[in-house]
């Protein structure tokens, strides 16, 4: 897997839910996720705003938790569980064990 993710920013586009063909625009769907002038790149179930706004904020979280957790600490076996964990999220995000 790819340590690189399409950049941000990220953002929501509302799913459409009207099903009326007399005044329905376009076929029911879910949210979908744009990231940038890379387009769709997520299209999600119906009714799922909450999971698409934690998919838009993916690319800010894992900046802020690398801005907060020091490099050269990563690695360190004596880490505090805390640290450990949001060593592991970062990990998780950019594709690795």
């Amino acid at each position: 897997m790819s340590a690189a993710h399409s950049p941000g920013p990220w953002t929501i586009l509302p799913g459409v839910y009207d099903t009326n063909p007399e005044t329905a625009s376009e076929f029911p769907h879910g949210p979908e996720i744009q990231a940038g002038s890379h387009g769709i790149i997520a299209s999600l179930p119906m009714y799922g705003e909450l999971n698409a706004a934690l998919i838009a904020a993916a690319p800010d979280m894992l900046a802020a938790l690398k801005g907060v957790l020091d490099p050269d600490e990563a690695n360190d076996s004596g880490l505090r569980p805390e640290w450990k964990a949001v060593a592991d999220a970062i990990a998780k995000a950019e594709g690795r064990p």
